[in-house]
């Protein structure tokens, strides 16, 4: 079994990962899908569906903890960045998510 060291999520950090692998570790996105719902006059269904077959999450550490913003697979970052709440439980999940080998272009902090 490999076993991976822990990422550095401080300041400088970044990485992408899928909307649905957050949404395992418990994050909650129906803001964003009642959103995207209103905007584009679709079922809130359809608009779960649409995000996630349009969009990734960008993860990044400004030096005030871990933030995530939406990014679109070809146009790249959208929208205003958003704090996950809980700092700590934030980055224990990113450590998971690392570990479970589920994130890409990952930039470790300082």
């Amino acid at each position: 079994m490999k076993t991976q060291s822990a990422i550095n999520t401080g300041n400088g950090f970044s990485a992408r990962v899928e909307i649905e692998h957050l949404e395992n570790v418990g994050w909650d996105f129906s803001q964003l899908y009642e959103g995207v719902a209103a905007a584009q006059q679709m079922s809130l269904e359809d608009a779960e569906k649409w995000e996630k077959e349009n969009y990734h999450v960008r993860l990044y550490n400004n030096g005030y903890g871990v933030l995530w913003i939406p990014s679109h697979n070809t146009h790249g970052d959208t929208g205003d960045s958003e704090d996950p709440g809980d700092a700590e439980q934030a980055e224990r999940d990113v450590q998971e998510l690392y570990n479970a080998g589920l994130l890409w272009e990952v930039m470790e902090g300082e």
